[in-house]
């Protein structure tokens, strides 16, 4: 029986895998869950999201707030941001109203020319989002 927890292990004498890690059945090390996933079965399947990507935070720091859903769905962004490969999903830019993987605009709002540049059309007002 275990008196104290090897490294990411936690609750001796059982020593599971701490939040954030899962054991891999191979090597029985606890690994990395993926940054998008605060808790997690595997390296592929998400339990929790993340919701804030800068824990903890330092004095005066703002939360930054990750943006993801779904984790059933391996927690992607949610509608109208993409995903930069990093914890925190970035915000569609207005007047573009979806990105490719990239971020490169693939579609206009509804009142706005063509992509990528989606200009406003003549007469029309920009709709406030």
């Amino acid at each position: 029986m275990c008196i104290t927890c090897g490294e990411h292990r936690i609750k001796a004498p059982y020593c599971e895998c701490a939040p954030g890690f899962y054991e891999d059945p191979y090597t029985y090390f606890c690994v990395k869950c993926r940054p998008e996933c605060l808790t997690c079965a595997d390296g592929d399947s998400c339990i929790e999201c993340v919701s804030i990507c800068n824990e903890p935070l330092l004095e005066g720091e703002e939360p930054k707030y990750s943006n993801r859903h779904n984790p059933e769905l391996g927690c992607p962004c949610k509608p109208k941001f993409w995903d930069e490969g990093i914890c925190q999903c970035t915000a569609v830019e207005f007047p573009c109203k979806e990105v490719d993987l990239d971020g490169n605009c693939i579609e206009c709002v509804d009142h706005a020319g063509p992509v990528p540049e989606c200009p406003c059309f003549e007469h029309r007002f920009p709709a406030y989002h």
